[in-house]
């Protein structure tokens, strides 16, 4: 097995890149402004720290958090520059009021101003805030094989080879999302939640272990399947099966 591992920076001029350790540091620039970013590079590497770390870009805790009643939202000042494109994120920094990790609604965020602003009063609840960012992997097509009488094992020839799905084993997973697109047909997309939703919060970051089952019901070379989780809660797979429906064609007489 092999597979490529591609990063991309909307809005970002990636200056140089230089690898320190198990890490990527790179100079970037950004409405000319010049920052260093990092990216943890490197086998078996994950973002875990306590439960989890949650899944956001330019991570840090949020400040001086304000409540105003006459519109019942909490204002916290964001530590680091952003622009009007950015998508800012608020997650739990710990259990005072929501649990570690829940990601919160944000209502607006100030590019001028460095704030970010959600429902309710949360001024006994720590933040964390970030950039959300997309994680996705793009699965190749798979090949069915079978025993030979002379040992090892083949790809049949001819046939027809049809997907039916396959079934992922996830670890400590908040989300995933499996996005199926099909030559000739209507795109499906199948989601793995972990979490509760109530009235616009996540109050609950759990994670859960289990099965993932996305159907797919298309021939083997006419199908397209990409998992990925561009939420502030962690995915982990541990493996995958395909199940396919092989018809061999018989010669007729």
């Amino acid at each position: 097995m092999s597979a490529w591992g591609r990063w991309e920076f909307p809005g970002s001029n990636v200056e140089d890149v230089l690898p320190i350790g198990d890490r990527l540091f790179m100079p970037m620039v950004r409405d000319g402004k010049t920052y260093l970013e990092s990216l943890l590079f490197g086998a078996g590497r994950g973002d875990q720290l306590n439960d989890f770390k949650p899944r956001l870009d330019r991570l840090s805790p949020a400040e001086n958090a304000t409540y105003d009643r006459s519109t019942d939202s909490t204002t916290w000042d964001v530590p680091f520059s952003f622009t009007a494109d950015d998508e800012i994120a608020l997650v739990a920094a710990d259990g005072t009021v929501f649990r570690f990790g829940a990601p919160m609604t944000v209502t607006s965020s100030d590019p001028v101003a460095s704030t970010v602003t959600a429902p309710g009063d949360l001024r006994r609840q720590p933040m964390l805030v970030g950039v959300p960012f997309n994680a996705e992997i793009k699965l190749s097509k798979p090949v069915l094989k079978q025993p030979s009488y002379r040992g090892g094992m083949f790809a049949p020839v001819g046939g027809r080879q049809i997907v039916r799905d396959i079934i992922f084993t996830v670890a400590d997973t908040g989300y995933l999302r499996g996005s199926v697109d099909v030559l000739a047909g209507a795109p499906s997309t199948e989601e793995f939640l972990a979490y509760n939703d109530n009235t616009g919060a996540l109050v609950e970051s759990a994670t859960r272990n289990g099965e993932f089952r996305i159907p797919i019901y298309a021939e083997v070379d006419e199908f397209r399947l990409t998992v990925s989780n561009p939420t502030p809660l962690p995915s982990t797979l541990v493996s995958g099966a395909w199940t396919i429906r092989y018809n061999q064609k018989k010669a007729n007489r």
